[in-house]
Order: C-alpha cells, then sequence, then structure tokens
C-alpha cells in the first residue's frame, strides 16, 4: 500500500498482491532466494546470499501496518 496515496487521496490506486512464494519466483528465473522468518536469521542469510553465486533474493517480510501514522507525524514535524 502506498503511503502517500493512502494519506492524501485515503485510497491506494495500485493493485494488491497475494501471498506470492518469493523464493519459487526467483527460483523459476533462475536465481537463488532466501526467506527471513525471523529478525535473528537476517544476519547468517546474508552472509550465505553473499557466498553464492549469481542473482540472489531475500524476502523480508515487512509489517505495513503503522505506515499511515507514522507518515502523519512526519509530515506534522515538517510542517510544525
Amino acid at each position: 500500500m502506498g503511503v502517500s496515496e493512502q494519506m492524501r487521496y485515503g485510497r491506494t490506486s495500485g493493485i494488491e498482491f497475494g501471498p506470492a512464494d518469493k523464493v519459487k519466483y526467483a527460483e523459476a528465473f533462475g536465481a537463488t532466494g532466501f526467506r527471513v522468518e525471523h529478525p535473528d536469521q537476517f544476519v547468517p542469510i546474508l552472509r550465505r546470499a553473499m557466498e553464492t553465486p549469481g542473482p540472489v533474493l531475500i524476502d523480508i517480510p515487512v509489517d505495513y501496518s503503522h505506515n499511515i501514522e507514522l507518515g502523519q507525524a512526519m509530515h506534522d514535524n515538517v510542517i510544525a
């Protein structure tokens, strides 16, 4: 979801992708895919990715549930 669109227009104009398996998607194009499922996995997976020859994709889930509040707070601090 685009935070700036949501804040400005009250909606987004883009599309929402469903739960795609990004690791399989990377592999379908000949790349290596890794998925971080817990913050403790990030550094070891990043190291593995850097040691892997060829293109690598790392899927890192992001919780966007507070983006609107964060965007509004940032906007308010800039305007104030």
